[in-house]
């Protein structure tokens, strides 16, 4: 046996430390950066806090604190939902593998594109004498390539001063449209005057992406990689969605509309009108007997001249036959204005739950809403639906 001199162990050490290094090297971490920012997001918040920020309110502040009781109480009530893939021109979507939003009692679940707007209350301290905080914190995660979001939300609850009184908020808004001046009421059809009956009939069309895509909704598409790689979402038009299935739709489904006098400029938007007949006549083709609860039927009345019709659609992959049937007369108004400066976008949000005799969320008088896993929920009539139409920027042309 032969012994080792001193720089034969250092050069065995060195071997050891280089081998080390080697197999002790750092894995590939997720991507946390400007590409990643629409992976989590605040929504409810003031505008540059959708990525985590501070947001103070004082006890009883009504321009913030929506608990909408009119004097102290302790604590502040903030109106979040967290958002999960919310693509933006730097920041592509992508497969969410992991989310989660703590503190759980904050209540906050994020989901795509939206999670539920949640009441967050945040106490003071002290029996009202010192502020409360709440920390939120927001994490989405997406598979391979990996990429991360993490955004921190901190809401503070500041107590109302001694002998100070509730902070009201009257709010008057007057907007102010600036419409172009050469703007002209064009004919629906060339050549034809814009009082008339019209009828739209479904063609085959272009390629659009379907509802559930993971991007570039209704947008044009030559194949899934165009919507965000979710399969099968690059459809030929015409198609439908049933719930979250899509499912094409037979060529032929038609509406026809009249319009009784044209709009002026430079709105141009000429009010239109779907015919329905007597929406209380029985509805035809139905067979079994639509009394029958056994058949599911919604209604055992329909339009017996209806203006909409849409063919049967088999939905495959539930083995179901669905038939739609008009049963009321519909309206709306179609915008002809060149150049576009129609403002149209109709947006509907509602909940299920009911808001009390108030009919406003988030006050005293609200029942406690029902757990999904109870018999009736669901089935409220007195939940309430806001409407908002338009979103203050011309709509561009097109149908």
């Amino acid at each position: 046996m032969r012994s080792l001199d001193g720089r034969e162990l250092r050069s065995c050490a060195a071997v050891i430390l280089a081998a080390m290094v080697l197999t002790t090297a750092p894995p590939a971490r997720a991507v946390m950066d400007a590409t990643t920012e629409c992976l989590s997001s605040f929504d409810g918040v003031p505008a540059g806090d959708e990525d985590g920020g501070t947001i103070t309110c004082t006890d009883c502040d009504a321009a913030c604190d929506q608990d909408g009781v009119a004097q102290a109480n302790g604590s502040c009530t903030f109106k979040l939902a967290v958002c999960l893939n919310q693509s933006t021109a730097t920041c592509p979507a992508g497969t969410i593998k992991k989310s989660k939003v703590k503190p759980k009692k904050a209540g906050l679940t994020g989901a795509e594109p939206c999670g539920p707007m949640t009441s967050v209350t945040v106490k003071t301290k002290n029996h009202g004498k010192k502020k409360g905080m709440l920390v939120i914190n927001a994490l989405a995660k997406t598979g391979a390539p990996a990429r991360v979001d993490k955004d921190k939300l901190i809401l503070i609850c500041n107590p109302l001063g001694s002998g100070a009184s509730c902070a009201t908020t009257t709010t008057t808004t007057t907007t102010t449209t600036t419409f172009p001046t050469n703007v002209s009421c064009e004919p629906i059809v060339p050549g034809q005057p814009i009082p008339n009956t019209y009828q739209m009939q479904s063609i085959s069309g272009p390629k659009l992406c379907h509802t559930g895509s993971a991007a570039n909704r209704f947008g044009p598409c030559t194949t899934d990689a165009d919507c965000g790689n979710t399969a099968g979402a690059c459809l030929q038009t015409p198609w439908v969605t049933a719930g979250a299935i899509p499912q094409p739709l037979a060529v032929g489904s038609s509406t026809v509309f009249t319009i009784a006098a044209a709009g002026a400029a430079p709105t141009c938007e000429h009010a239109a009108c779907i015919g329905c007949g007597n929406p209380n006549a029985t509805c035809t083709g139905i067979t079994g007997g639509c009394g029958d609860p056994a058949n599911n039927c919604i209604k055992t009345t329909c339009c017996d001249a209806p203006k909409l019709n849409i063919p049967a659609i088999l939905i495959a992959a539930i083995s179901t036959c669905v038939r739609v049937d008009q049963v009321s007369c519909g309206v709306g108004v179609v915008n002809t204005s060149n150049p576009q400066v129609g403002d149209n976008e109709v947006n509907k949000s509602g909940d299920t739950s009911d808001p009390g005799p108030d009919c406003q969320y988030g006050t005293a008088d609200d029942p406690a809403p029902l757990a999904c896993n109870v018999v009736g929920a669901g089935a409220d009539t007195k939940g309430k639906v806001v409407r908002t139409l338009g979103n203050g920027s011309f709509d561009p042309a097109g149908i």
